[in-house]
């Protein structure tokens, strides 16, 4: 026992220090996860809407503050018990030496306990010796799994802190590998997993790859840029590509997925008469001038922009998504590149009913978010996002772009604005931190900087969005899916694939022919 205590107390200390400085600690890095990781604060327990039991925590912790203020004031401070630390509800409920509906979280014994002890008998304080804010989560190798590394910054200096207990840990296959609580990954068989870690509002990701085959497959001699990707991607796995599909299969598929059809006999004859290294390049050119083309991939984007179908619609939305479908048939039509459609769709103009058709400014926020950009930020309307970056701050300021436009005293109009629920006060609106070591976005009126933080803004995740989403249409399976879904914790099947995609989109500008 007094050796677990010292090694408790060491897993507890919550920030590497120098030898004379007294250590960090803060509610958020140290208690918070440790709630997030015995399952306290999910949606089961005492994350619920209305908590369990008389007691609510904030849905993964997300409110620090708050759960604080739930452990240490409700209930008359009862959770807590600074004059004996050892009857504290927090400590006798979970170890079920009291009835507790949620049974057993840990034992007396365990370094959680522990942890939880020693900082009740410390004073049970929010924070102390200024713990610095947390910038990264990382993950490193260690034999036979994984540690999570937490970075500090601190006023003069950076820090690291293991914190591999209190970091969530899952996989994305669990049939490749398993990942434990302690980081260690048992390895069972052969495929790709992402090992994804999380801890404190961060997320950190790494790969294992299992090869199929111990004898490595013979080396590529394609130079084509997305072959390249693709052939790399399966040696890394020990597997090889499959024969190439013949004439008359490359013949139907080129024609279905360009025109929506099969040839007819007479093109499959001129196709089977090209050569064999200009069959596809010179069909596909062909296919994508005619009015079939426009029609098919028209309505690829009425889907990708959540337009409803004309078939069978009626109400007073008919004539306004009537014009919004004409105007995505000339856009293809005219081959207009996508940036300027997703400029088109954030300027004043005809294709800006596609978010004004939302009343809710949050709508259109989430909208945007979803179609241009692949990110799904609905979660953080209520709270912030349990398996991404965004807060519900960040939501609420980037809904603020979308607020109507109201009358300006001096004439003309003004832009909208946003008020807080439940308190009036005005949202200053603020863009989406896509990448935020980018330059601040250029002095433009509130509509262009938008469309600056989404097109340009020094990020390429409208490029990584639209390139997903094609090559889903083409091939029949996105890299990342569900399309709208691009996170850290839902890596592309085919990260380098993707890349290669995006660095074509910019090289032609966004063309899509």
């Amino acid at each position: 026992m007094p050796q677990l205590r010292v090694i408790a107390a060491a897993i507890a200390l919550p920030l590497f220090a120098e030898a004379d400085e007294p250590k960090p600690f803060h509610f958020a890095h140290d208690i918070s996860p440790l709630l997030v990781k015995q399952a306290c604060a999910s949606a089961e327990c005492h994350g619920a809407a209305t908590g369990q039991a008389g007691f609510k925590l904030s849905l993964f912790a997300m409110n620090p503050a708050a759960d604080y203020a739930a452990l240490t004031q409700d209930l008359d401070g009862r959770r807590i018990d600074l004059a004996k630390p050892e009857s504290s509800l927090l400590l006798r409920k979970p170890t079920r030496q009291i009835k507790h509906k949620g049974g057993r979280i840990f034992k007396k014994d365990s370094a959680d306990y522990e942890s939880l002890l020693g900082w009740i008998r410390r004073g049970a304080a929010f924070t102390e010796n200024e713990p610095g804010s947390l910038a990264k989560l990382r993950l490193e190798p260690r034999d036979g799994g994984f540690s999570a590394v937490a970075e500090y910054r601190l006023p003069k200096r950076t820090a690291t802190r293991d914190v591999t207990r209190l970091t969530v840990f899952s996989s994305t296959d669990e049939t490749v590998a398993l990942v434990h609580d302690d980081g260690s990954v048992t390895k069972r068989a052969a495929g790709e997993a992402w090992i994804i870690a999380r801890y404190a509002g961060h997320n950190a990701r790494s790969v294992i790859r299992q090869s199929f085959n111990e004898d490595p497959p013979d080396e590529s001699t394609t130079t084509h840029l997305l072959d390249s990707a693709w052939l790399a991607g399966l040696e890394s796995l020990g597997l090889r590509s499959s024969a190439e599909a013949d004439a008359f299969v490359l013949a139907r598929r080129v024609h279905i997925d360009l025109a929506g059809r099969p040839p007819t006999p007479d093109e499959l004859d001129a196709f089977i008469a090209l050569p064999p290294d200009r069959r596809l390049a010179k069909t596909a050119d062909h296919l994508m001038r005619t009015e079939e083309f426009a029609e098919v991939f028209a309505d690829h984007y009425r889907r990708w922009l959540e337009l409803p179908e004309a078939r069978g619609e009626k109400g007073a939305e008919k004539p306004r998504n009537t014009k919004l479908r004409r105007y995505l048939l000339e856009s293809v039509r005219q081959n207009k590149p996508l940036p300027q459609l997703a400029r088109d769709i954030l300027g004043g103009g005809e294709a800006s009913e596609f978010v004004s058709r939302h009343n809710d400014p949050r709508d259109r926020a989430e909208y945007v978010g979803r179609t241009l950009l692949g990110l799904s930020i609905g979660c953080a309307r209520c709270h912030d996002h349990p398996m991404d970056r965004w807060q519900q701050r960040e939501h609420l300021a980037f809904s603020a772009y979308f607020a109507d436009a109201r009358p300006n005293p001096e004439g003309g109009m003004m832009a909208g604005k946003l008020f807080l629920p439940g308190t009036g006060k005005a949202v200053q609106p603020a863009l989406l931190q896509l990448n935020p070591a980018a330059p601040a976005a250029p002095q433009r009126r509130p509509g262009d900087e938008l469309a600056w933080s989404i097109l340009d803004g020094g990020h390429d995740q409208f490029g990584r969005n639209v390139a997903n989403r094609f090559f889903g249409i083409l091939v029949g399976k996105h890299l990342i899916d569900a399309p709208d879904d691009h996170r850290l914790s839902n890596p592309a099947i085919h990260g380098a694939l993707l890349d290669a995609l995006v660095r074509e989109f910019e090289r032609t500008d966004g063309d899509l022919r």
